[in-house]
């Protein structure tokens, strides 16, 4: 077996908290990738989770980021098993915080549970909690299938509406709903990441502008105070060399200091008034 270095999302994620969700699309889009290569030979992992996704270089820069599933196991087991991939028959088999909920039951599980599990695996890594927790099996199943999806955690973190649409759809209870392959998972997480570039684009050029305006402003009130100056510097000077003309002297320059009035009848301010002398 090959030797992976580098460290789990889950160890990740439990040291720096919550990732950005650029970063962790980009994870999704590399499992995604992942499981794409994995259906090409009729797999599926079925204990698809964040510590079983090794980020092996880069840390948390999108653009150096690495990405590998490993424990197949149980994928193994099912092409093993030469038939329909049920292994949900007699007793659960994966991890109950990331597993669909066909897993739980008697029916057939497909790409579409290794679908929801990487939905699942996507929102722990924006939120740092999985989407639906319990103490037993029994409490999760019943969560998912009776919960709605706890979005207000997603709003809290800002995650962007596209990734949010993205993962109702990926979390959805009914199999039917969801993403029917890692391929057309793979459109949807392409299509959200244009989404989010093309927003990121329009955010950077309405920064630039308000920049600009920014600028405009600042010169023109430097062009304002320094024609003001100049004017008062001139008369100033006309009224100097008038005044030794005469022979007269120009009075001293002096401030003049109002009083002012205490709205706030706070009697601790009353010395910023200037009533004492």
């Amino acid at each position: 077996m090959e030797l992976v270095e580098g460290e789990t999302l889950e160890a990740l994620v439990r040291r720096d908290g919550p990732l950005d969700s650029k970063v962790a699309l980009e994870i999704a889009i590399q499992i995604t990738q992942a499981l794409m290569a994995a259906a090409a030979h009729g797999l599926i992992h079925r204990d698809l989770k964040p510590g079983n996704i090794m980020l092996t270089r880069g840390g948390t820069d999108a653009a150096e980021l690495q990405v590998k599933i490993i424990d197949f196991g149980l994928a193994k087991a099912i092409a093993d098993a030469g038939g329909e991939p049920d292994l949900t028959h007699g007793q659960f088999v994966g991890t109950p915080n990331f597993a669909s909920p066909e897993q739980f039951g008697s029916g057939p599980v497909d790409a579409r549970s290794d679908i929801y599990s990487l939905g699942a695996t996507l929102w722990f890594a924006l939120t740092g909690l999985a989407p639906h927790s319990g103490t037993s099996i029994e409490e999760i199943r019943d969560r998912q299938a009776h919960d709605d999806l706890p979005v207000a955690r997603l709003v809290a973190r800002k995650v962007p509406e596209p990734i949010v649409k993205l993962l109702r759809s990926t979390l959805a209870v009914d199999p039917g709903k969801r993403p029917a392959s890692a391929r057309e998972l793979m459109e949807a997480l392409e299509s959200c990441r244009r989404k989010l570039s093309h927003r990121i684009g329009v955010a950077g050029r309405r920064s630039r502008g308000g920049a600009w305006v920014y600028i405009v402003l600042l010169a023109a009130l430097l062009s304002i105070g320094s024609f003001f100056l100049a004017r008062y510097t001139a008369s100033r000077k006309q009224t100097e060399s008038a005044a030794k003309q005469r022979g007269a002297e120009l009075p001293p320059q002096s401030i003049a200091v109002l009083p002012f009035d205490n709205q706030n009848r706070d009697p601790n301010a009353d010395y910023l008034c200037g009533r004492y002398s």
